[in-house]
């Protein structure tokens, strides 16, 4: 899918982006939306857009557009940005994770090529209740063993498994998550809501694990 039919789904996303065009959808939409520059600065940005980033259009404008983002993503985004604007069409969707007053938050950042820069949106990355099972069973025994500060060894004593099947489920959940070690992992997942933050001991949410 192009970056062009991606931006389209938005709500009141204009049918042809040209400059002309973009500036006159910055003149009279409150949107979802924000004008990026050839070096990533953000020049107009839409209240919805803001909004869904945690701030106001003043507290965006002029400000490099990648650095809104946080997480090892990051640089990942600059770069596709950057080849975008050299290759001039086309789009792209990328998962990102933004920090507000309400903690750590998956969004998903769309951008596309424009004849004035770039043309990007944002919108949660939540996933829809059929999507959420992400874990297999034995991912979240490990898991909540994890969190319990059980070593691997324990681990394989209790849950039957090799050292090296433990490292394999453990391997995958930090990919999953975007984790880079075991104690990130216990942080994505309660930030995440994978795992109960009212439960001791830790205890993933039914929600998230697939189902037999």
């Amino acid at each position: 899918m192009t970056g062009l039919s991606l931006l389209r789904d938005q709500d009141d996303f204009p049918v042809e982006p040209t400059a002309d065009v973009v500036e006159r959808f910055f003149d009279l939409h409150a949107t979802n939306a924000g004008l990026v520059d050839a070096q990533l600065v953000l020049r107009k940005a839409g209240g919805e857009f803001a909004a869904r980033l945690g701030a106001v259009p003043a507290d965006l404008l002029g400000r490099d557009f990648t650095d809104l983002f946080h997480g090892e993503s990051r640089s990942d985004l600059r770069g596709q940005c950057v080849r975008l604007l050299a290759h001039g069409e086309g789009g792209f969707a990328h998962s990102a994770e933004i920090v507000d007053d309400r903690g750590p938050r998956s969004v998903e950042v769309v951008v596309m090529a424009v004849r004035s820069g770039l043309m990007v949106t944002v919108k949660s990355a939540g996933p829809a209740d059929g999507s959420k099972r992400i874990l297999s069973n034995i991912d979240a025994r490990i898991l909540e063993a994890i969190a319990l500060g059980q070593s691997t060894v324990r681990i394989t004593t209790r849950l039957y498994l090799s050292r090296q099947g433990v490292d394999y489920h453990v391997g995958t959940m930090l990919r999953k998550l975007k984790a880079a070690n075991r104690a990130a992992l216990v942080s994505r997942a309660y930030t995440l809501g994978i795992l109960d933050p009212g439960s001791w001991p830790p205890r993933v949410q039914p929600d998230f694990v697939k189902q037999a």
